[in-house]
């Protein structure tokens, strides 16, 4: 049983100083990486610290997951930037009521899924699926930061080939110093990511780079800067509501819905293993939903796990999602006395601090696992990668779903047939091709199917008992029908053709270990009165056991396996 306040129950002395020192390590690099992600989702700055305020406050009540950093992520705003960028002028108020009202919708879908206790949809974002999706988007994000880091004229793009077009069209129009800047602050992060990683690199790199912009006028000489950012706290307000808006915004909800959920419920479940306690996935649905639906209302951009800032606040000792608290005070800090010192930051700095953190999500290796592993699922991640990077970021894990989907149902509509044959000295059947010592029996052809029976695979097995009984002479079929967990009526209906097909030609068809569930469907279809009860065994032995004894014969093996195909 889940507490009302997770975090709150049984809170010691000793966590609350390390979720202090995580807390204050984490808001340091939140505020920039804020900042920079929301000019990336296409927004001013400042919302990126809105983000890092009601939605951390909430999720450091009611979240699970203790090491979860929540705020805003760059997968998310380039989603985001992707969905709403064709509505509207980035930065407009348009564009920002448009994204409120999409952080409005995204956590009340998200709610509702918790509330209705349907986390296991997120099965449909298979590990294929997103390792080719964040590969994918990981390097449209670098792409798409180019523009910021040389100061290119170019507008947002959500696939790799239009920003490559965009930007190599305006390649001869990107400003001196911008790209001093972005190189340089690039080179720093990097730099102080090797060789001194406790350091928080984004911060030094955006204060260098503000205190350089401030001292040598660049502003007059074209450098972006984040300009103004409005001191003070966010005024609760609606967002802006309209029925056309929503509708059209509906797949985004759906996509980021379930991609946060996925982001934040494997951030919490790695962290939650490594550090020896549960996650519950329905109550990450409710407090990832209600810190999007509520921060809507205080101006926030929608909020998901960061496994960046994860790793640092575990590393810093967070023993609570209450360190997502403590690092909201740091960005209520920065918004009521520090404004000032934010105007002169260069865009190019954020442009370089968005590209460090998301290169590691380039993961070539996982890609190469999976096809090493499994050829269909190196497949699915590859084809999905290409489609995000090629066409765009909903239709790549839109079709990445499609794809899991279509594998699905290719490996369920030809599951393995197996023949079986009695082992000797035992009541076990097992499969002929695997076990040398089994043995078929004399006029029986016995086999097993390994899946459910439904519409997918009816006819499959239909036609592997006709082909069989084609090419071998027996007078009985038994169907080992443990692995079966469901039927269905398709499943049923062909079962009733093929007792008629065999029966036609004096073959018995008889089934061994029937479920108690699946009986009950026999039975309830009233396939049963046609088939009788006699065809119905406990298990594949004791039907070939009746079946002797009714031909008045005793049970033993063939001394050769005629029928191994």
């Amino acid at each position: 049983m889940i507490s009302l306040f997770p975090s709150l129950a049984g809170y010691t002395r000793s966590a609350l100083r390390g979720d202090v020192t995580a807390g204050l390590t984490v808001g340091v690099i939140l505020v920039p990486q804020g900042m920079a992600y929301a000019l990336l989702a296409g927004l001013p700055a400042a919302y990126g610290l809105y983000a890092g305020l009601v939605p951390l406050l909430i999720y450091a009540l009611l979240g699970t997951g203790r090491h979860v950093a929540l705020g805003i992520v760059a997968i998310d705003c380039l989603i985001i930037a992707a969905a709403v960028t064709p509505l509207a002028a980035p930065g407009s108020a348009g564009y920002v009521a448009l994204v409120l009202l999409l952080t409005l919708l995204v956590g009340l879908f998200q709610l509702v899924l918790g509330l209705l206790r349907v986390g296991f949809v997120v099965n449909l974002l298979s590990r294929p699926v997103l390792a080719g999706f964040v590969s994918a988007a990981a390097l449209i994000v670098v792409l798409s930061q180019i523009k910021g880091l040389m100061g290119l004229p170019v507008p947002m793009q959500s696939s790799a080939i239009n920003l490559f077009r965009s930007a190599a069209g305006a390649v001869f129009a990107f400003n001196g110093p911008t790209f001093a800047i972005g190189l340089g602050s690039l080179g720093l992060l990097v730099a102080l990511r090797r060789l001194v990683p406790r350091v928080p690199g984004p911060l030094v790199a955006v204060v260098l780079s503000g205190a350089l912009v401030w001292m040598f006028g660049l502003e007059s000489r074209g450098v972006d800067t984040v300009g103004v950012v409005p001191p003070g706290l966010p005024r609760p307000q609606l967002p802006i509501w309209s029925l056309e808006a929503a509708r059209t915004l509906i797949p985004t909800v759906v996509t980021l819905s379930l991609i946060q959920f996925v982001n934040t419920i494997s951030i919490g479940k790695l962290f939650a293993s490594r550090f020896g306690y549960r996650i519950n996935a329905n109550r990450e649905f409710l407090a990832v939903g209600l810190a999007n639906t509520i921060g809507s209302l205080f101006l926030a951009p929608p909020s998901s796990g960061s496994y960046s800032r994860s790793a640092i606040a575990a590393a810093s000792g967070a023993k609570t999602a209450l360190s997502n608290a403590v690092a909201a005070l740091v960005v209520l800090f920065s918004i009521l006395f520090l404004t000032s010192l934010l105007t002169h930051l260069p865009i190019a700095a954020f442009s370089a601090i968005i590209i460090v953190a998301v290169a590691t999500l380039v993961d070539v290796r996982e890609l190469r696992y999976l096809l090493r592993t499994k050829r269909t699922d190196g497949l699915i991640a590859l084809l999905t990668f290409l489609v995000t990077l090629l066409v765009g970021i909903q239709q790549g894990i839109l079709a990445g779903i499609a794809f899991s989907i279509l594998a699905v149902m290719a490996r369920k509509s030809r599951p393995n047939i197996s023949l079986l044959g009695l082992m000797p000295g035992t009541q076990t059947f097992k499969e002929l091709e695997h076990h040398a010592d089994a043995r078929p029996i004399a006029d029986i052809v016995a086999l097993r199917m390994d899946a459910s029976f439904t519409f997918i695979n009816a006819e499959r097995l239909r036609d592997a008992v006709l082909e069989l009984t084609a090419t071998t002479p027996c007078r009985a079929i038994i169907i080992d029908a443990q692995p079966i967990n469901d039927v269905d009526t398709t499943a049923l209906a062909v079962l009733s053709e093929l007792h008629e097909s065999l029966a036609s030609r004096h073959i018995v068809l008889v089934f061994g270990g029937v479920k108690p569930p699946v009986m009950d469907l026999i039975r309830q279809s009233g396939l049963i009165n046609e088939l009788g009860d006699a065809c119905f065994f406990l298990s594949p032995y004791q039907a070939a056991e009746n079946l002797m004894h009714t031909w008045g014969r005793e049970l033993h093996t063939s001394t050769s396996a005629q029928y191994v195909h």
